[in-house]
Parts: structure tokens; C-alpha cells; sequence
């Protein structure tokens, strides 16, 4: 039996709710029971009144579920939809701000990139004009310079060792030693330091500590004249005149016209009374002297000549 069947049986229209069905169902079962209609046929009428009912209920519980379970679905859904685009409206918030965050990254390291080459301009002009100051024999205003290339650029290795030519012209030979190491620290096969180390050491008498800074540069860079020089001066203040000569003769065949080195190594074969080879050396250094107009040089030689003649 259809629903609709079952709505005419009760004589109820399609459009009747579960009350309208129920209020008829109570009548017509009273008027068709057995008990109160005596006539043929009527408990076949009560029993198909019953059957009508149990569709109608039946049917109207299944589209309640239905439309319960049709709810729930379409709850289920919405829900499902919100999450969906709470976690897109996330994923997306989260991109915006990983974007931003890239881009803030990007302009601090550009910023930070565009100071940094500041700095290192500024550095180099410093360092430039400490330079310009000690060729002019300025060396307290070439510290200042140097002083503050460094502090704009702290890895300055270049700073640090004009620093220390500066320090020791104005003999500050303990200064002078901690910025060649300064420089030793950041680049180990700097020469230049090794040899500024060696000759600030010799000054304040560590001659043995100094020949191995000078051992050092002369094996960074065996062709270092002014590193055979010094170790030559240092051998002879220990009394290895010998020593101190093989230095100047390196020295000076690097560089033939080396005149310090010429009155030094006639120096030393004075002491070892090879007059003759001294006096030789000492003439060699007077004329190279006085071809660079160097006076105080050249009343040293002089000096050097007399204790021979």
C-alpha cells in the first residue's frame, strides 16, 4: 500500500500532517471495530483502516529521518566547508606573513649589506689618510686615522699593521707588537707583520724571539730584503757576526743598491778585522748616501770610516 492509497482509505489529502491522520485514524477505528460495527466486512474495514495508518506513521517517521539525516548532511557540509575555509584563509594568512617576513629579511640584509659598504668606505678613506700621515712622518695624527678605520672595520688587517709602523716610530715597541699580532691573527702569512713583530722585539732586546719572526717572513717570502736586513742587524747586536753578514749579503743582492746594508755588513767585518772588505763597503755606502742626499746616513758612514782609519 502507496502513502497515497493510504490517505484515501483515511480520506485524508496529500498535503495532511501526522495529527490531521491520527485525529481520523481514532475515529474510523472506533467507527469500523469489530466490537461497535456488527456488520459483514467490518473487521476486514478496521484492519485496512490500521494498515493506513502504519504507512501514514510509517512513512511520515522515515521522511522525518530522512530529513534529519538530510540535515545532519547538510550541517556536516557547512561545517566542512567553514573549516575548509578557515584553513585556506590560514594557509593564506600564513604566506602572507611568510612573505612578509622574506621581505623584511631581504630589506634589513640590504640595509645591513649598504651599511656594512659604508663602513668599509669610510674605513678605507681613514686608512688612506693614516697613510697619507705617515709618509709625512705625522704618525700620532696617522694613529688617529688608522684608530678609526679600525673601528669601523675590525677585521682591517691592513690598520693594524700601518698602526704598528706608526707605534714603533714613536717607539711604542710593546704597542706596536699587539697590533702586528692583531694583524698575524687575522691573515697568518702577513710579512710585513712578522717582520714589524721582529724589528719592535729586537728594540726591546727579545733578539732570539725576533730572528724567528724574521726566520718566519724569510720563508713566506724568501725574496723579503727588508726580513734578511733586520736579521742581520739582530745577529750582530747577539754577537753572530758571521750570521749577521750572510744576512747582509742577501740583502743586499736582492738589492745592490741597499746602502744601510753596505754600512752595516762593513760593521761587522770590522769586527771580524777584515779591514780591507769593511773599508770597501763603508766607500760603497758613503757614495750610495750621498746620491740620495742622505745626511744623517752619511755622517754614520763617515763615523763608521774614521774608527777603521
Amino acid at each position: 500500500m502507496t502513502r497515497d492509497e493510504a490517505l484515501g482509505i483515511l480520506g485524508l489529502e496529500s498535503n495532511a500532517t501526522l495529527d490531521d491522520a491520527k485525529k481520523v485514524y481514532r475515529h474510523l477505528a472506533k467507527a469500523t471495530h469489530p466490537d461497535k460495527d456488527p456488520s459483514p466486512g467490518a473487521s476486514q474495514r478496521f484492519l485496512l483502516v490500521q494498515n493506513a495508518y502504519e504507512v501514514i506513521t510509517t512513512q511520515q517517521v522515515r521522511d522525518k529521518s530522512s530529513r534529519t539525516e538530510n540535515g545532519s548532511r547538510e550541517r556536516e557540509a557547512r561545517a566542512r566547508a567553514k573549516r575548509e575555509r578557515q584553513e585556506k584563509e590560514a594557509r593564506e594568512q600564513k604566506e602572507r606573513k611568510r612573505k612578509e617576513n622574506e621581505r623584511a629579511k631581504r630589506e634589513y640584509q640590504e640595509r645591513a649589506r649598504k651599511e656594512q659598504q659604508d663602513r668599509e668606505v669610510h674605513a678605507v678613506s681613514y686608512f688612506e689618510h693614516g697613510v697619507q700621515q705617515y709618509e709625512l712622518e705625522h704618525n700620532t695624527a696617522a694613529i688617529k686615522e688608522f684608530d678609526a678605520a679600525i673601528g669601523l672595520k675590525p677585521d682591517y688587517v691592513d690598520a693594524y699593521y700601518w698602526r704598528s709602523r706608526a707605534k714603533y716610530r714613536l717607539k711604542q715597541y710593546g704597542a706596536a707588537i699587539q697590533d702586528c699580532e692583531q694583524a698575524i691573527r687575522r691573515k697568518s702569512d702577513y710579512v710585513d707583520s712578522y717582520v714589524n713583530r721582529g724589528a719592535a722585539k729586537g728594540k726591546l732586546g727579545q733578539r732570539r724571539t725576533a730572528i724567528a719572526d724574521f726566520d718566519v717572513a724569510i720563508s713566506l717570502k724568501p725574496n723579503n730584503v727588508s726580513a734578511y736586513y733586520n736579521r742581520g742587524i739582530t745577529k750582530y747586536q747577539l754577537g753572530q757576526h758571521r750570521g749577521a753578514i750572510a744576512d747582509y749579503d742577501a740583502a743586499i743582492r736582492l738589492q745592490p743598491e741597499f746602502a744601510r746594508a753596505y754600512l752595516c755588513r762593513g760593521n761587522a767585518k770590522r769586527r771580524l778585522n777584515r779591514t780591507w772588505e769593511a773599508k770597501q763597503d763603508l766607500r760603497t755606502a758613503l757614495r750610495l748616501a750621498n746620491r740620495l742626499g742622505d745626511t744623517n746616513l752619511k755622517a754614520k758612514v763617515e763615523k763608521a770610516l774614521k774608527r777603521i782609519e
